[in-house]
C-alpha cells in the first residue's frame, strides 16, 4: 500500500471532472497523444490514497508513455466497502469507452489498485471491450493473503506487513468471502484478458501474488510478462528520482510498444 503524497510536476495539467459520475483527475503533458489514455488505479489498500497522492507519478507516466493519464477518486473503505470501488471503476471505464476507442486505452495500477484493476478486467470481460493492454506494479491480487511469499519474504520486505494488509482487507471485504474473484482476482478465470505486464520486487511479501497471476494467465494461453526486480520493494516505481523507477517506466513503455493490440503506438 502507498498513501505517500508527492508534488505534481509543473509541466503537467490537471482538471477534476466527473467521468461516469465519479470524480476523476486528468494528468497531461503538451506532448501527450490526444487519443491515448492510461486509466490508472491508485493503490492504498482500498482504504487510502487519491488522485492527489499519485499526481506526481501520473505526470511521469504521462511523459514517459506519451499518453494522458486518468486518475479515479474511487470510494474507499471502511466507509464504502466492497463493491463500491469496483462499481466506481466500472462506471468510469464504461463512460471512457464512450469517448475513446478501446484500443487507445491502457489500464494500470499499483498495489491494491492493481488488484482492483484486474478485478475490473474480470468484471467487464463478457460485457465491454477490453483495453489494449494492462500493467500492474506490485499487485495485491489475493486478499486471503495465502501466497507463500507472505512468509518467505517477511524478514526482508522493508515496506509491507501482513498486519497492514490484513487490516485493509478486513475493512474492504467486511462480510464478503475474500476468496471471491471480485475481491481477490488471483482466484478468477484469467483467460481472455488483454496482454499484461506484472512488475514486482523480489523482496516483497506480495511477490507470489504476481507470480500466481502470471502462471494462471499462461495456463489460459494468455499474453503476460512477469518482471521480478531484484532487491526492490513495494511500488518502487512510484518513488521520484529513483533510477530503478525510471527503468521500470521504460520497461512499461517497451511492453506497450510491443503489444499487437495497441493502435498507433
Amino acid at each position: 500500500m502507498n498513501g505517500r503524497r508527492t508534488p505534481r510536476r509543473s509541466n503537467s495539467q490537471r482538471a477534476s471532472p466527473s467521468v461516469g459520475g465519479i470524480p476523476c483527475s486528468w494528468v497531461e503533458t503538451s506532448e501527450a497523444s490526444p487519443s491515448g489514455v492510461v486509466l490508472y488505479v491508485h493503490g492504498g489498500g482500498l482504504i487510502s490514497g487519491s488522485p492527489r497522492t499519485h499526481a506526481e507519478f501520473a505526470s511521469r507516466l504521462a511523459r514517459r508513455l506519451n499518453r494522458r493519464v486518468l486518475l479515479v477518486d474511487y470510494r474507499l473503505a471502511p466507509e464504502f466497502p466492497f463493491p463500491a470501488a469496483l462499481d466506481d471503476m466500472r462506471a468510469v471505464y464504461r463512460a471512457l469507452l464512450e469517448r475513446v476507442q478501446p484500443g487507445d486505452v491502457v489500464l494500470g495500477g499499483d498495489s491494491s489498485g492493481a488488484g482492483l484493476a484486474l478485478a475490473l478486467l474480470l468484471d467487464v470481460k463478457n460485457e465491454l471491450p477490453p483495453p489494449a493492454a494492462a500493467f500492474f506494479i506490485s499487485g495485491h491480487f489475493d486478499m486471503t493473503l495465502s501466497g507463500a511469499s507472505m512468509t518467505s519474504r517477511a524478514a526482508v520486505d522493508p515496506f509491507t506487513t501482513r498486519q497492514s494488509l490484513e487490516r485493509a482487507a478486513k475493512w474492504y471485504a467486511q462480510n464478503i468471502d475474500r476468496a471471491s474473484p471480485r475481491v481477490s482476482p488471483v482466484f478468477g478465470e484469467l483467460g481472455g484478458l488483454p496482454p499484461l505486464l506484472l512488475q514486482v520486487g523480489s523482496d516483497e511479501i506480495l511477490l507470489d501474488d504476481s507470480t500466481r497471476v502470471a502462471d494462471a494467465v499462461r495456463r489460459s494461453d494468455g499474453k503476460v510478462g512477469l518482471s521480478v526486480w531484484k532487491g526492490m520493494w513495494h511500488t518502487w516505481p512510484v518513488y521520484a528520482g529513483l533510477p530503478e523507477a525510471d527503468e521500470a517506466l521504460a520497461e512499461i513503455r517497451g511492453f506497450l510498444e510491443g503489444c499487437p493490440l495497441m493502435d498507433g503506438s
